[in-house]
């Protein structure tokens, strides 16, 4: 989600730059005011879709494991190779939250 969030960012800078303009730099900008608009309503809807991709997302990599019988060998930190116990099932896909990735 770090691409959302960066995106989402850039938008909200933006905005806060044109509400600190004096008024003959906000009358330049004007004609670009239904850019930014929309560019804010796309951000706000791309945060708000992010639930039901993820859900996908992880419905999807799912299903490929299942009809594959995917098995991945993990890190191991002890011999610094392929873990001796593996391969196993791969981990489902995990939300990672919005404060790790700033």
């Amino acid at each position: 989600m770090s691409y959302t969030l960066e995106h989402a960012d850039s938008v909200a800078s933006q905005l806060e730059k044109l509400a600190t303009y004096n008024v003959h730099q906000l009358a330049g900008q004007f004609p670009n005011l239904d850019f930014w608009l929309t560019e804010a309503v796309h951000a706000l809807h791309v945060l708000d879709d992010y639930p039901r991709r993820f859900k996908l997302l992880h419905e999807a990599q799912e299903r490929w494991v299942n009809a594959h019988g995917t098995v991945v060998s993990e890190y191991c930190h002890i011999c610094g190779g392929r873990c001796e116990f593996g391969p196993q099932r791969p981990n489902p896909p995990t939300r990672i939250s919005s404060r790790t990735t700033r």
